[in-house]
């Protein structure tokens, strides 16, 4: 319901085109699902703001429409008790659950890559708990 920081807006690529997501499960608008399929992966990795409603259905609407999902749990929020009921009910409903942090280690592989990765991105400043 609202627009996208600046400060992530600042790192999105200049070609991606921007969408309006006019409805809380992004499968439900033709155009961003559309866009989601164009990149030709069948895996997405979400991350955002209200657990228990726009990450959740987001999460269901994509598995329904034949992706892999799986949420990022600590790149995910809402306030109140409404975190943690979204991610429960997404553990019920079988969406996978990651971290940062393994997530990080998984798309990377390797120690090398890991080494490559800080060398050649200075500017991202991992999370405490985040060894490179």
């Amino acid at each position: 319901m609202g627009g996208l920081p600046a400060e992530l807006s600042d790192r999105l690529p200049r070609d991606g085109p921007p969408h309006r997501k006019p409805v809380f499960d992004l499968a439900a608008d033709t155009e961003i699902l559309g866009a989601v399929r164009g990149t030709g992966r069948d895996c997405a990795v979400l991350t955002g703001m209200e657990t228990d409603v726009c990450v959740l259905h987001s999460a269901v609407g994509l598995r329904e429409a034949g992706l892999r999902v799986a949420v990022v749990r600590d790149a995910v929020q809402s306030p109140g008790d409404g975190h943690e009921f979204g991610l429960e009910r997404m553990r019920q409903l079988g969406i996978e659950l990651v971290s940062t942090k393994g997530l990080f280690y998984e798309w990377l592989r390797t120690v090398a890559a890991a080494h490559e990765f800080e060398r050649e991105h200075p500017e991202v400043q991992p999370p405490d708990d985040l060894v490179l």
